[in-house]
């Protein structure tokens, strides 16, 4: 991840958009920096599946 976001806000809610899934690591690491950030992460929209 190139930067963190400026503003959280505790009890948010995100999605994920990810433009290609190849391997899912970069996912799987947004949704922990989310969830230990105090956000739900209520789903990630895929747009192309690489696999």
């Amino acid at each position: 991840m190139i930067k963190d976001v400026d503003v959280w806000v505790e009890g948010g809610e995100v999605v994920i958009v990810e433009e290609i899934i190849d391997s899912g690591v970069r996912v799987s690491y947004v949704i922990d920096v989310v969830e230990k950030g105090g956000w739900k992460c209520v789903g990630v929209v895929r747009v192309f599946d690489k696999g």
